[in-house]
């Protein structure tokens, strides 16, 4: 095969493997957010509709019929928009033509498997940011995260985090049907398969220890494992806990792709992936944590 159509096909091949892996796997964050790829004219902002309170009773005018001929009584509906602005983010590397006749054709080889993840880590690394930093809404101004933090900086995590979690959710009228994340490190994993209340078939199915997970829908929340979690001191992380709907991911450009054949460096071919994204918090009292000892 010619250099040229090595090179050619090697750029195609990869594209196309590229995009399809990042969109199968990698982010464990993307898939559980409020997505929104606007277009050049949309503003790049998600909606947020204030609570509307109490109905009002209709009582009628001194001397008039209550039923009838009675003044509308309006509500005006609060709108605290959330902005967001997006950062474009790169990677890149260069292959020889052995490379290439190697690795072209598996989407396993050791090329994806290097530089794929990076786009799936890259989307996680900025929702997780987003959970807890200031989010600015159309108004200009800055909103700090002042959300319910179960636990604290010498506590460990155990079952009863999770339970008051729960509790903090309900509290604040959050639908009981509405899915619920929570992402916890490697060591929050380790804490809940030693306690008898997570593994126990009394209290959940035994497929805990089998598979070396927490059960999926425990105590109402969806599990995501992930070491990519804020740290906020030495020993110490916050796990994050959320619904759909209060986060928002902007997606200005989502996995572009470029090549070229570089005639200073032997004519390996040079590729590039990129994508442009931002994340905002939309709901603050949506999104809260647990704050762990480690």
């Amino acid at each position: 095969m010619a250099a040229n159509e090595l090179m050619n096909h090697f750029v195609k091949t990869f594209e196309s493997n590229a995009i399809h892996l990042v969109q199968q796997r990698y982010s464990k964050f993307r898939s559980k957010v409020t997505e929104k790829s606007p277009g050049p004219t949309e503003k790049h902002a998600f909606r947020v509709v204030d609570a509307r309170g109490l109905m009002v009773a209709r009582v009628g005018a001194v001397g008039a019929n209550a039923n009838k001929n009675t003044p509308t009584v309006y509500t005006n509906t609060v709108y605290n928009d959330r902005v967001v602005s997006s950062v474009p983010y790169v990677t890149a590397d260069s292959f020889s033509k052995p490379d290439m006749r190697r690795m072209l054709e598996d989407p396993q080889s050791e090329i994806y498997k290097a530089m794929v993840p990076q786009v799936g880590r890259m989307y996680d690394d900025v929702i997780n940011t987003a959970f807890f930093a200031a989010a600015l809404d159309s108004a200009g101004n800055s909103n700090a995260w002042a959300g319910t933090t179960i636990g604290g900086a010498a506590e460990a995590f155990d079952i009863t985090d999770v339970i008051n979690l729960l509790e903090a959710f309900n509290a604040d009228e959050i639908d009981p049907d509405e899915e619920k994340f929570i992402s916890i490190s490697p060591d929050g994993v380790s804490k809940l398969l030693v306690e008898p209340k997570a593994t126990s078939v009394d209290y959940v199915n035994a497929r805990a220890l089998m598979s070396g997970q927490v059960v999926p829908g425990w105590l109402g929340f969806t599990w995501i494992l992930s070491n990519r979690l804020t740290i906020p001191a030495t020993t110490q992380r916050y796990y994050p806990a959320w619904t759909r709907d209060s986060m928002g991911l902007l997606v200005l450009g989502d996995l572009g792709f470029n090549s070229a054949m570089d005639p200073g460096q032997s004519f390996d071919t040079t590729v590039q992936l990129d994508i442009d994204i931002g994340a905002v918090r939309i709901q603050d009292k949506k999104v809260k944590r647990i704050h762990v000892l480690e």
